[in-house]
């Protein structure tokens, strides 16, 4: 009877392990599921990213390859000639130019061709791959212009090509600012560019204000409201010519509703995601055409 119950026992406990292995074999594989799952969801949400590379932010300093002649250049003015790469011995000036928009910075004793830079859009869609087209022309173009400054002494020409972007939410804002100057008085064009972090497309001037729950009727009054503004800023010292500026101030709103009519509108959204419009105001100054920054509330 003992040994009876022996085999009994025995054969109770067998089966009570052989249990327990197969519960932790069916627990281990469904953890092991989950795992697999996760991954699989993990390498779905890293695949549909928007960016080309995920390592990076949606944008960067372009590192296209354009050759020069010369890696900087200066004007000196005491043998009234440009010194340029080693000949260079003038103190470097760098200034920050707070125009309202990019704030760049400015080097006034010498020109460095590293200090021209463009944005590269880390974005893959066919958009971003448009104006990063673009961006590598006006680059390139802005490096051949870099050689031939550097070789004419008159008159002495210097160039800034810089670039700020902001993110809000799901829209990412890039403003390029290119300025040549060249005299007193330099050229300078701001090119704006808004992107849906979503979907990689563009946005257009009227996605951005809809957005901002701004009507078009109600955006009319207000940026009417806001050349006015800067424009009295702008003229405040221009007493003579006081009686015109009406004039002045409706030539202003012409040339931003023109630019909505053509849709060449500069526009992009601040650190406060509020509507910036960048547009040509007429004064009675130097070319009498100027751009400037206004902000709608």
């Amino acid at each position: 009877m003992k040994d009876t119950k022996k085999i009994g026992t025995f054969i109770v406990a067998g089966i009570i392990l052989v249990g327990v292995i197969i519960v932790g074999f069916m627990i281990t594989n469904k953890n092991s599921s989950k795992s697999t799952a996760k991954n699989k969801t993990n390498s779905k949400t890293a695949n549909t990213s928007i960016k080309i590379n995920s390592k990076k932010d949606y944008v960067y300093d372009a590192d296209y390859k354009s050759e020069t002649k010369h890696s900087k250049y200066a004007y000196d003015k005491k043998q009234d000639k440009i010194l340029t790469d080693d000949k260079v011995n003038i103190e470097d000036k760098i200034t920050t130019v707070n125009d309202g928009i990019v704030n760049y910075k400015y080097n006034e004793n010498v020109s460095y061709v590293k200090d021209l830079k463009v944005p590269y859009i880390n974005i893959n869609s066919d958009a971003a791959l448009s104006v990063n087209t673009t961006l590598e022309k006006m680059y390139t173009h802005a490096y051949k212009k870099f050689d031939n400054f550097a070789e004419t002494k008159e008159p002495f020409c210097s160039q800034v090509l810089d670039y700020k972007a902001i993110t809000n939410k799901d829209i990412l804002s890039v403003i390029v600012v290119e300025i040549v100057n060249c005299s007193s008085q330099p050229i300078t064009n701001y090119h704006t560019y808004n992107f849906d972090l979503k979907t990689g497309n563009l946005l257009t001037y009227q996605d951005i204000y809809s957005g901002l729950n701004i009507s078009e009727s109600d955006l009319k009054t207000k940026v009417e409201e806001a050349i006015t503004k800067k424009q009295k800023e702008k003229m405040a010292n221009d007493e003579e010519y006081e009686s015109d500026f009406d004039t002045f101030k409706e030539e202003s709103i012409k040339n931003y509703e023109e630019a909505v009519s053509n849709g060449e509108v500069k526009y992009y959204l601040s650190e406060q995601g509020k509507l910036n419009i960048i547009t040509t105001f007429s004064l009675p100054q130097g070319s009498g055409e100027f751009e400037y920054n206004i902000e709608i509330d």
